[in-house]
């Protein structure tokens, strides 16, 4: 009897509890340059991600990569313990810095007319491509970033 009202209980626990759905990044916000010479950026901003479940999500980790033209300027890799509410929007503070001398290794002439072109206009295209990781207990959920971005500087 024992058995059959513990198999009740956990078989309604179940049927009961909707699956767990995948965090998604919305944007990112409040990019702030902090910084710029002619060999590095510095800048700030707020990755903004959405959980859609009724429980809070643990986020464990950010990986990103920073493009420009499809060239890597900048990676930022940060393990984490933060809590992200039920139903909402988290904000994810970033720090970055970027080595805009890349952007003319091996291309001096290139890199002149890009240069030219980014201090002219005062601004910049970022591209930030990479993966977050969060879930609960042992559910995970590995949610891709994929956000370009025109900052002015």
């Amino acid at each position: 009897m024992y058995k059959l009202l513990l198999l009740s209980v956990i078989s309604i626990a179940l049927l009961g509890c909707d699956a767990l759905q995948k965090p998604e990044v919305k944007d990112i916000r409040n990019i702030d340059v902090l910084k710029v010479t002619q060999d590095e950026m510095e800048l700030t901003a707020d990755l903004i991600v959405h959980n859609s479940n009724p429980i809070g999500l643990d986020l464990a980790s950010a990986q990103l990569q920073i493009l420009i033209d499809d060239i890597e300027l900048g990676t930022m890799q940060q393990n984490l313990d933060v809590k992200m509410p039920p139903n909402a929007d988290f904000s994810l503070p970033i720090q970055l810095k970027l080595d805009l001398t890349r952007l003319y290794k091996g291309d001096l002439l290139g890199a002149i007319g890009k240069g030219l072109q980014m201090f002219s206009k005062r601004s910049i295209r970022l591209r930030f491509l990479g993966d977050i990781k969060a879930g609960k207990a042992k559910v995970k959920f590995k949610v891709p970033v994929d956000q370009t971005k025109e900052i002015k500087f």
